[in-house]
Order: C-alpha cells, then structure tokens, then sequence
C-alpha cells in the first residue's frame, strides 16, 4: 500500500497546491469551486446635504430666548429683593418704640381726638388744653398723664405749669424727647411733644 501525497500549501491562495504533477487545468478547477466574496467598491452613503442658514436660525432663537429669559429673571429677583427689603423696613420699623402711642393708649385718650392728635408715624403729639373759652379740652390731668407716661423731668412739669400768657412758646429737652408748650387762659395749655429715634 502506498500512502498519498498531501498536497502542499500555497501561502495566501486558500488552495492547497499540488506537488505530485497535477496539471493546472486541476488546480483552476479547484479554485473554482472555492467561493471567494468579491468586493465590490461600494460608494458610502454620502453625509446629509447642509442647510444652510439653520444654525444661524438656532442661534439667534437661543440668543433671543437667551436674553428674554436673563431680563425676566432679572426683574423677578429684583421684585425680590426689593419686596424683602420692604418687608424688613416695616418690620423694623414695627419693632421701633413708639412711647407717644402707647401714653396715649395708656391714659385712655383714644377717644379724645380732637385735644390728642398722633402726627409724624408716632414720632409727635399734640395736646390741646381746656380754657375759659376751649371746653373741649383735655383737663390738666390727662395732660400730667402723658407727661408722666413719656418721663418728663419734674423740673420741666413745675415750668409748664407756672408758664404764663406773657412768656410766649417755651422749649425744653430730654433723652430722646422735645417738648413745646405754651398758655393762655382763654385757650388753656398746649403742648407738643416729639420723640427723636435714636
């Protein structure tokens, strides 16, 4: 028995080439049989055709919402800010003392308020006294009341109450306080008081 020649290989034909004599007619009708994929030049698909003009169009819209957006933000924070400083002003402001209000309110003058009139947010009041020919006013003491309630001295009291018609509109001072007054028989003791925030 004789053993078979193996067919020896051609390097990167695929076909294993024939040693032994076989003619060429064979090995053609081998690489025949063999299917080999041609490839053919495909063209690659070609990229979108450009718009042109569109990223302008995208642009100038982000611009436009862009600016649009920042000028409404811009207000709405300033309408924040401006409404919290409001409201911290009016708190403030709430919190002040207000002792010419609260004398009124503690000498029961509220429903005097024709002879015991709030001016100036709080900050001044005026008295106007009973005379010989002004009945409708506050008695010397719901004005002695107020006195006491805001502290004024003793010494300025003992002024006011020996003031004369002749000695014309007095002025006195103390801590945050001022004081005006001025009498007359006929019209009776006015005074007004103003209290200075510190």
């Amino acid at each position: 028995m004789t053993i078979p020649e193996v067919p020896q290989h051609q390097p990167g034909s695929g076909v294993p080439r024939n040693s032994g004599g076989a003619d060429d007619a064979t090995i053609q009708h081998e690489q025949s049989r063999i299917a080999i994929p041609a490839v053919a030049d495909a063209e690659a698909p070609s990229p979108p055709a450009k718009r042109r003009g569109q990223p302008y169009i995208f642009g100038a819209i982000g611009l436009v919402l862009g600016v649009v957006l920042g000028v409404i933000g811009t207000i709405t924070i300033g309408g924040m800010v401006e409404a919290g400083k409001a409201a911290a002003a009016a708190e403030a402001e709430a919190k002040k003392p207000k002792p010419l209000a609260d004398a009124v309110n503690k000498c029961q003058m509220s429903g005097k308020a024709i002879s015991a009139r709030l001016g100036d947010d709080g900050r001044s009041l005026s008295l106007d006294g009973q005379g010989e020919e002004d009945l409708n006013g506050l008695a010397w003491s719901d004005i002695q009341c107020v006195l006491k309630a805001v502290n004024v001295p003793d010494y300025v009291q003992e002024q006011m109450k020996s003031t004369r018609a002749l000695d014309g509109t007095q002025r006195e001072s103390w801590d945050n306080f001022s004081v005006s007054w001025s009498y007359h028989p006929n019209t009776g003791m006015n005074v007004v008081l103003r209290f200075t925030d510190v």
